[in-house]
């Protein structure tokens, strides 16, 4: 297979690069004549850390797009590529690191929701406890972490209660 051509063959040997169609698998993947089984690892690609806002200067260009990348100078080449090849003159944002927040301790919790429309209105109280666990993928091997929310209490009338448990991964 070529960038502008497609060419029907019967077999591959080892170390060609082609393209299946209508097979189910991912990029990466390794494929055998069932004898052997290989698996390759996938590649890592990491998150981005930071992001930056970049719009046309032209008004009737279109408007504004977020990138993303690994730091400062890969957001910087992503602009200079765009004035560049596509020479387009845009206007960026300043550079802002992507945070991120996990529970890092135990949290309890006791929140009561009211609301009066009129009306019966909206009642309800739930108390609880997250916490922050590591789980391990039984296919990788890796760590995981995962946000534990076990509900001690529930009251969405004041007559009733049921205790239950669940993740959020």
């Amino acid at each position: 297979m070529h960038s502008d051509e497609m060419e029907d063959i019967q077999e591959a040997h080892a170390g060609q690069i082609v393209a299946v169609f209508g097979v189910d698998c991912a990029s990466g993947d390794t494929f055998t004549d069932g004898s052997v089984r290989y698996t390759m690892t996938s590649m890592n690609v990491p998150e981005p850390v930071m992001s930056l806002a970049v719009q046309p200067v032209s008004k009737d260009s279109g408007g504004q797009t977020i990138i993303s990348g690994m730091g400062e100078l890969h957001l910087d080449i992503y602009v200079e590529r765009i004035r560049r090849e596509y020479k387009v003159d845009a206007s960026v944002g300043k550079p802002r690191v992507n945070f991120r927040e996990t529970v890092t301790q135990r949290a309890d919790f006791d929140y009561l929701h009211k609301k009066q429309t009129g009306g019966q209105g909206q009642y309800g109280r739930v108390i609880g406890t997250a916490v922050m666990r590591l789980k391990r993928n039984s296919r990788t091997s890796k760590l995981k972490k995962d946000i534990f929310i076990e509900i001690h209490h529930q009251n969405p009338h004041p007559a009733q209660s049921t205790p239950e448990k669940c993740d959020i991964g």
